[in-house]
């Protein structure tokens, strides 16, 4: 039995560097082998199940998801990694009157494991997260605030803590606060500006909220300092009017090279490449419609990710030639452009750290 709970723990332990590398196809026959090996292997299975649903119907994830939430009623959640990896499936397949409904029993089977292991930090934090993500401001407050006041230092706290003070503030929600939005399209160095962002102190948020999983949007904006990819991309003329405080980060690309890494992209993560299917029937529903809306926006009413790319660069051209451009920083990270032009648009010190570079395109699927 002991040798068999080593086999299983590594075989999920190597599809989850598989994953983490972008090798899904790799990691979905490890994992498809893996549960024929152990038919009652719970997380082998919710970590297979985004690896499938994505590329298939979103009615079949969500039955699927229902299913393996339905072996958590009444029973303590067995590790924080597996309560993270069902709210992400949660946020991204159940409609609203679902969501409410599994978060509730994700929350319950959370607070069991805490009983459970009360010295467990990370368990009370995947709570307050729940909490968080459920829109249960005043029950996340009080989770959080004895760990916060006992001054544990934990990154996930130290985030949640900078969410809570903001909620806090008399001000709240304040428009006024600086923001930073950075508006390039996905596969431009959005990921790159967002840690280069977190290095030079903003908390900085990258197309979800790290702790509900949620799509960026909504209450967000008040609660983080900066925000970046496709979720505030599509929007960026509204944000512009909402925050007259705020400021842009446009990150160009060549078109061919964004074109390729598009194609590969939606390739590997989703099993498709013309810019058509990402509103596909099966696909309308993710992130209960919030995803199809900003595709639709943005690249599906279009003829082609090339035309996509360009009507886009006109239009972030067009609108800040008609408004104060001085809110932009074309920044072109693709082309190797970063702190000093990054620095001096922020009126911040030059960190002495390379800047970032982050989710390349892996190197088994260029």
């Amino acid at each position: 039995m002991l040798q068999q709970a080593e086999n299983l723990y590594e075989q999920q332990r190597v599809a989850k560097t598989k994953i983490a590398n972008g090798d899904f196809d790799g990691a979905i026959k490890l994992l498809e082998a893996t549960i024929a090996q152990y038919p009652e292997a719970l997380t082998a299975k919710v970590l297979l199940l985004p690896l499938i649903g994505r590329r298939g119907p979103i009615l079949h994830y969500r039955q699927q998801l229902a299913s393996l939430l339905d072996q958590l009623k009444g029973n303590a959640l067995s590790s924080v990694d597996l309560g993270r990896r069902f709210l992400t499936s949660i946020q991204y397949a159940c409609t609203y009157e679902e969501r409410s409904k599994s978060l509730s029993l994700l929350i319950e089977a959370t607070r069991k494991a805490t009983k459970k292991h009360p010295n467990d930090l990370d368990f009370t934090l995947l709570l307050i997260e729940l909490w968080y993500a459920s829109g249960s401001y005043t029950q996340m407050i009080a989770q959080a605030d004895h760990l916060i006041k006992s001054e544990i230092k934990h990154p996930k706290l130290n985030s949640l803590n900078r969410v809570i003070r903001k909620v806090q503030h008399p001000k709240y929600p304040d428009m006024d606060r600086p923001k930073i939005f950075g508006i390039g399209l996905s596969r431009t160095g959005t990921t790159s500006l967002n840690k280069a962002l977190q290095v030079l102190g903003f908390h900085s948020i990258h197309w979800t909220n790290p702790h509900t999983k949620d799509l960026i949007g909504g209450s967000d904006y008040f609660q983080f300092d900066a925000f970046t990819d496709i979720t505030t991309s599509y929007n960026f003329e509204e944000l512009y009017r909402r925050f007259p405080n705020a400021k842009f980060i446009y990150t160009p690309r060549a078109v061919a090279d964004w074109v390729r890494s598009m194609e590969v992209h939606h390739r590997n993560y989703r099993g498709i490449s013309d810019i058509a299917q990402l509103n596909n029937a099966n696909n309308m529903d993710r992130f209960r419609g919030k995803a199809s809306m900003i595709a639709s926006q943005l690249f599906t009413q279009y003829s082609s990710w090339k035309v996509a790319y360009e009507i886009f660069h006109d239009r972030v051209n067009s609108f800040f030639e008609s408004n104060n451009r001085n809110r932009l920083l074309v920044l072109d990270v693709c082309g190797g452009e970063g702190w000093e032009k990054l620095c001096g648009f922020m009126d911040v010190t030059v960190p002495d750290v390379e800047f970032p570079t982050s989710n390349q395109t892996p190197k088994h699927i260029r």
